[in-house]
């Protein structure tokens, strides 16, 4: 063991920093904090605030850092060029604003400044983390609504940048019209996701809702804001073709999944979920399937979101390609912990044709839109096959 003193505290703090970006490195999250706990004079206040650091530490575990990539995009509103430190250093405590014709950098004011404000500024995001996340916020709508939107999107999206505008709008407004601040959240974040946007373009989106949480006066400007417009023709094109082997699929059969189980109770996905074709994609020559769907109708609705379902285990392929009356047999024998839109679909349909397999297409896909704000009836939507409907209007 070596011992190295410093003769003054900063001079410590800066010590170890620079050792610690040597060899085996910190995460960012250690070195961030001990930048700030030098800039606290007072040993008892710094004391106080580093067991608090500790103690939001130890609740995210492996995820500190991505909770401070949060807070750091509520600040700066757009996309991280650098490490979590420089992003800090150079956008947060030193920002600089660039002049293209004199092509030099002017200093701006701090977005933040470190030592307690920091401190301070992590501690209250925090809190309303653990408010929207830890909470089943039953009280708050006598439902599980919010929790369960929660749920879904935590469970069915593959990146978490929402999470940010989510805070912003609860330091703002904190549970008042949460609700539907959060399915405006989802439904630009969703159908950006499923169009096909970039994720720098979707990135951009996320934040411009920031900026809009920061700029309006009231709730009903921010609601009506042209930041969560929704490119609804394009979506209804892209719900209406194949949605499985897509890496949203299993969000939209998780959506669909919710629409059909209410609010009542909480929703909570299973860890392990499959996505099942009722029809499958590849029948037995002699199998039932042959005969109710010719190659065609089996080209062209396979993969569509009415033909799709999900089961709570791993994807079985010998029960996959059994019919429908057996296949349907053996998820209920086995007791296979069913979906909400799966049970709807075996109780309600006890033979699949391709007329059945068509008029719960319809009715799953109206389901969804309306989600979306949407509304569409089965008529419009009676001549859904490889045309893409347009929208009334």
């Amino acid at each position: 063991m070596i011992y190295v003193a410093a003769e003054e505290l900063e001079d410590a703090f800066h010590l170890f920093t620079v050792m610690n970006n040597r060899g085996i490195k910190l995460r960012n999250s250690d070195i961030l904090k001990a930048e700030n706990l030098a800039k606290v004079t007072d040993a008892s206040v710094r004391t106080k605030y580093a067991k608090t650091w500790e103690s939001i530490e130890e609740y995210f575990a492996e995820d500190f850092d991505n909770f401070l990539s949060h807070l750091r995009t509520i600040l700066v509103k757009q996309k991280a060029g650098y490490n979590l430190l420089k992003e800090y250093e150079d956008n947060i405590y030193a920002p600089k604003e660039y002049d293209r014709n004199t092509k030099t950098y002017t200093p701006k004011p701090p977005l933040l400044t470190k030592g307690e404000s920091t401190f301070d500024f992590i501690e209250v995001y925090y809190k309303h983390y653990l408010g929207l996340f830890d909470n089943d916020n039953y009280s708050l709508t006598n439902s599980f609504e919010l929790y369960n939107q929660l749920a879904l999107m935590r469970f069915g999206f593959e990146a978490d940048y929402w999470i940010a505008p989510l805070l912003r709008f609860y330091e703002k407004y904190k549970t008042n019209e949460l609700l539907k601040f959060l399915h405006l959240l989802d439904a630009k974040f969703s159908s950006d996701w499923i169009i096909g946007l970039s994720p720098t373009a979707r990135i951009e989106n996320t934040n411009a809702i920031i900026k809009e949480i920061e700029t309006t006066n009231n709730q009903n400007s921010l609601f009506a804001a042209s930041a969560f417009k929704v490119e609804k023709q394009e979506l209804l094109r892209v719900l209406s073709g194949g949605i499985y082997g897509r890496r949203y699929g299993r969000y939209i059969l998780l959506k669909i999944d919710l629409a059909y189980h209410g609010h009542t109770t909480k929703f909570s996905p299973h860890e392990t979920i499959s996505i099942e074709h009722i029809l499958p994609q590849t029948p037995g020559a002699g199998s039932q399937w042959v005969s109710d769907f010719n190659g065609q109708d089996r080209e062209k609705w396979t993969n569509r979101i009415g033909n799709l379902i999900l089961l709570s285990r791993r994807k079985n392929t010998a029960q996959s390609n059994l019919d429908y009356r057996q296949k349907k047999a053996k998820y209920f024998k086995k007791n296979v912990e069913l979906f909400s839109n799966s049970v709807r679909i075996f109780n309600t349909f006890s033979t699949w044709t391709l007329g059945d397999l068509k008029k719960n297409h319809e009715e799953t896909l109206i389901k969804l839109l309306s989600t979306y704000g949407i509304i569409m009836s089965e008529e419009e939507l009676s001549l859904v096959g490889w045309a893409m409907p347009t929208l009334p209007g």
